[in-house]
């Protein structure tokens, strides 16, 4: 198999301007929730980042599934699919030329820890969660859907039975105030091909945000980008936005 096979450009759709169309919203979390960022292995941020395709995208699902089996042909490992930060550089390059061809639609909501209120941090994990699902989910169904629109907002399999339950609500309550059709789907991320695009370019702009210094983001990453917020600012010192 020619691993160029798995790169040749899928057929995109247009965003908006359809009286009624099916997409796949598909979103994954960065960063946790220690709101000490000056503790090892707290992160600056918390937040989401999506991926969204048209529902006729099985051809990307396809090329996925083809680079993953190259992959292996090549002797790389690759059990659970992608995921960024297991996978090796050589990985993330080839995943990054196929997401750039395909061309999803990219949107990021990034919470400045430091900043965020009171109010929401002294709600804990769940609140910090919830704020950023429903700044993310509320702005970006607005930008990219009409309101007839039929979503399937595709999520993560979360952690704990604890977690997982109360995520569950979380996410029921957000979407429930969303104008659009919403179908929330929660699947393995390493049986989804949208999960592992949404995990690798939200990294990758987590990665510039703070560094500044990821040449595959700018030329492959930064066209597929509509919007990045931060609507509690940005952390001292870092690069300006993206």
């Amino acid at each position: 198999m020619d691993l160029a096979r798995a790169l040749v450009p899928v057929p995109v759709l247009a965003f908006g301007g359809c009286s009624v169309a099916d997409y796949f919203l598909y979103i994954d979390e960065t960063g946790n929730f220690d709101l000490n960022t000056n503790q090892a292995g707290a992160t600056g941020y918390f937040g989401f980042g999506s991926a969204i395709y048209p529902a006729a995208h099985a051809e990307a699902n396809l090329a996925g599934l083809l680079l993953r089996a190259e992959l292996e042909h090549q002797g790389t490992s690759l059990p659970k699919g992608f995921h960024v930060k297991n996978d090796k550089w050589p990985v993330k390059t080839a995943m990054f030329k196929l997401i750039a061809n395909q061309k999803p639609r990219i949107d990021t909501t990034l919470l400045y820890k430091p900043n965020i209120p009171s109010a929401i941090s002294e709600l804990e994990w769940q609140g910090i969660y919830q704020a950023a699902l429903s700044q993310h989910l509320d702005r970006v169904c607005k930008a990219a859907f009409e309101p007839d629109d039929r979503v399937y907002l595709v999520v993560a399999s979360f952690g704990t039975n604890k977690r997982a339950t109360i995520t569950r609500r979380v996410v029921t309550e957000v979407i429930s105030g969303l104008a659009n059709q919403i179908t929330l789907c929660i699947w393995d991320a390493e049986s989804c091909w949208g999960l592992q695009v949404a995990d690798y370019v939200t990294w990758a702009i987590q990665r510039q945000l703070s560094r500044g210094d990821f040449g595959m983001y700018r030329t492959l990453i930064s066209p597929l980008v509509h919007s990045l917020e931060l609507p509690y600012g940005q952390e001292p010192g870092s690069p300006a936005p993206i």
